[in-house]
């Protein structure tokens, strides 16, 4: 038996409960983070990966690309892991996480 598997377009990526297009989202993302914030939310999200904790600054960026994303598209782009990161910052710096 034969499997055939169909690429497709990030540009054909829809989120089903919003009918928003994911690339729509990065493009936001892109167009409203400084190059500074941008290298930032980078770096963030390789300590996501590592399991490492994040610092203000990140959980700063993070917190921006969430109200971004929910502005322009009444979204917000949810990951486990990110979450999971940004929880234990918070409690760590006694920071509110902002859930939207």
């Amino acid at each position: 038996m034969e499997t055939t598997v169909k690429m497709s377009s990030v540009a054909n990526v829809f989120d089903s409960y919003s009918g928003v297009c994911l690339a729509d989202t990065g493009e936001t993302i892109q167009a409203n983070l400084s190059s500074d914030e941008l290298l930032r939310y980078c770096h963030a999200m390789m300590k996501v990966e590592k399991q490492q904790v994040l610092n203000r600054k990140d959980l700063a960026v993070l917190d921006k690309i969430d109200a971004i994303t929910f502005e322009h598209h009444g979204m917000c782009l949810k990951d486990s892991l990110v979450t999971k990161a940004r929880l234990k910052a918070c409690k760590k710096y006694g920071v509110n996480f902002i859930d939207r």
